[in-house]
């Protein structure tokens, strides 16, 4: 029933941008009325969460009727699962953008504040619309049943790299784009404000919000094979790398965190591998894959930097990334068969799919 979990998600944030969107446009707008629609729209998400909920439990309750055995049977293997989830999140609650606003906002001054916060927004916004992160509820039980059902390692690396590279593919474009529209762009976002090195910081982030998505995928291969103990330690590298940057910020300001994100991610992403591996399930990345996309991404990085700087912002924008798609087409970034991969995980929880019932450690 993950479809009433994406339905409760999916309208409270289309509503909330609608009405803010209209706010803005239409209306004063000001912090009490944001948190008020905040309030509000959580409510509904809620709403429509608990009604489905409600719906859809004496169905659950007449299935799983003949299933206590077999919970009673794999109780221990539950809560031993269960415990090392929760540790692993526990650890990753001071990991990211609430802690980054309040370490900012004890070390810089008030205009490095509002520019880091500004950027920070950006990339929230950009990682919650991200396949992997938005689809997750689809992503993830696909996984486990394709798992279960004997497919393989193998198999869930392809479609885990597949859906790596699409973020990768929406992250490139998203750079190229505010390389393209550069300070212009940025001023028609933030109503001029004075925001120096802004651009700079941005892409910094999506290469930060790039290193989050792998660690994202590699958080679901874990969990699927039932792993999950080699989040804690991955976890508490990324906890760790904060320090460094909360030290660095009166040298390196509003780049420290960022710089120190990238290299802590990276660090924690080679303990999850390194740990994988160690049990023999070796995660082998798409580097041709992965290598022309970085192509792609060069040839629309340099149209942005060549076009002329008197251009519209948005014309620039256009054709910036209109060249970064079309030469991720030429070069082809997804295979036929990650392609396939990604269509038939997709029509196979629209269809209803098999039980994702995970199996290992």
């Amino acid at each position: 029933h993950q479809g009433v979990a994406q339905m409760g998600m999916s309208t409270m944030t289309i509503v909330r941008f609608l009405v803010l969107l209209g706010l803005v446009m239409f209306a004063q707008i000001d912090l009490h009325i944001v948190i008020m629609v905040e309030v509000a729209t959580d409510l509904l998400g809620a709403a429509i969460m608990l009604t489905g909920l409600l719906r859809v439990l004496p169905e659950a309750d007449a299935e799983t009727t003949g299933e206590k055995g077999w919970i009673r049977t794999n109780a221990a293997r539950m809560a031993k699962f269960g415990g090392k989830g929760y540790a692993q999140h526990i650890l990753l609650v001071p990991f990211g953008g609430p802690t980054d606003r309040l370490l900012s906002g004890a070390r810089l001054n008030t205009t490095q504040v509002a520019m880091f916060g500004f950027a920070q927004q950006i990339v929230d916004l950009m990682e919650r619309y991200l396949p992997a992160q938005m689809f997750v509820g689809v992503i993830r039980p696909v996984l486990t049943a394709r798992y279960s059902e004997g497919k393989g390692f193998g198999e869930l690396v392809k479609v885990c790299n597949a859906v790596f590279k699409l973020n990768l593919f929406l992250i490139g474009g998203a750079a190229v784009g505010v390389a393209a529209g550069g300070r212009p762009f940025i001023d028609a976002l933030t109503n001029g404000k004075e925001f120096p090195n802004i651009v700079p910081l941005i892409l910094l982030m999506c290469l930060m919000v790039s290193l989050y998505t792998w660690r994202h995928i590699l958080d679901m291969v874990t969990h699927t094979v039932e792993r999950n103990e080699l989040l804690i330690a991955a976890h508490a590298i990324m906890n760790i790398s904060v320090i460094p940057g909360f030290l660095m910020m009166p040298y390196y300001g509003v780049f420290a965190l960022p710089l120190s994100h990238v290299v802590g991610v990276s660090l924690g992403c080679m303990a999850l591998l390194y740990g994988l591996s160690r049990y023999g399930m070796h995660f082998k990345h798409d580097m041709q894959g992965l290598t022309r996309l970085a192509i792609a991404l060069a040839g629309g990085f340099g149209i942005a930097w060549l076009m002329p700087a008197h251009w519209f912002w948005l014309w620039k924008i256009l054709l910036a990334g209109s060249a970064y798609v079309l030469l991720c087409a030429v070069v082809g970034v997804l295979a036929s068969g990650e392609r396939n991969a990604v269509i038939n995980m997709i029509k196979r929880r629209r269809n209803g799919g098999a039980d994702p019932v995970a199996v290992g450690g």
